[in-house]
């Protein structure tokens, strides 16, 4: 959860006005963006626990691995925020061309692999375990995963487009800036949607 509100504060600093007014709304952005991505690492990589956790239990478990491998895509992509993040500090300033190279390469990664999950959930069927067909009916069975998957990917997508538009230089245009920010805070209000339903997903199954 705390992911989604570093993601959603780091882009925040990059509106126009914000980086007019405040002389360090970069580097604070590119910490934020750095902490939030961390984070973001960290819940593919408890979801990859949890499937593997699913996968063991199951049989039997050509699908469930599926899922293990898609959740490891998911890290990758997410590691590749964490990267690319860093690289968006000031400091690191000659190398922000490629931070956001990086971001976006996650961004696709994230995007298919949750594509990809949600294909294969749907072939997950937990009446008939050695039945593959895919069933919208099997989604629902897991409504949580499910929701985790469209969050994701939305936030995905939504970076991938913040990025792709941001101007290469932020006070050449104030509009386009803009446009960018926005699509980076919903991006990070879907990060931060998607860790809700995974939390619930995670804490269901101890209860």
């Amino acid at each position: 959860m705390l992911g989604g509100l570093f993601l959603i504060g780091a882009s925040c600093m990059y509106f126009a006005k914000v980086m007019q007014h405040f002389s360090l709304a970069l580097t604070v952005g590119g910490w934020l963006f750095t902490i939030g991505s961390s984070f973001l690492l960290l819940a593919d990589l408890q979801q990859w626990w949890y499937d593997r956790k699913v996968s063991d239990s199951m049989k039997p478990r050509t699908v469930d691995r599926l899922t293990v491998a898609h959740s490891f895509i998911t890290s990758c992509g997410s590691a590749c925020y964490v990267t690319g993040s860093v690289l968006l500090i000031p400091y690191f300033e000659k190398h922000t061309h490629i931070g956001n190279r990086l971001i976006m390469i996650g961004s696709v990664v994230i995007f298919l692999s949750a594509c990809w999950k949600i294909c294969h959930n749907g072939r997950r069927n937990h009446t008939n375990p050695y039945g593959y067909s895919f069933h919208c009916t099997n989604l629902i069975n897991n409504l949580s995963s499910f929701c985790f998957n469209i969050c994701n990917g939305l936030g995905g997508v939504f970076y991938f487009l913040g990025v792709y538009f941001a101007p290469s230089e932020y006070s050449a245009n104030e509009f386009q800036t803009n446009i960018s920010a926005i699509f980076c805070v919903t991006g990070g209000t879907f990060f931060f949607l998607a860790s809700l339903f995974l939390q619930y997903q995670y804490y269901s199954t101890q209860l």
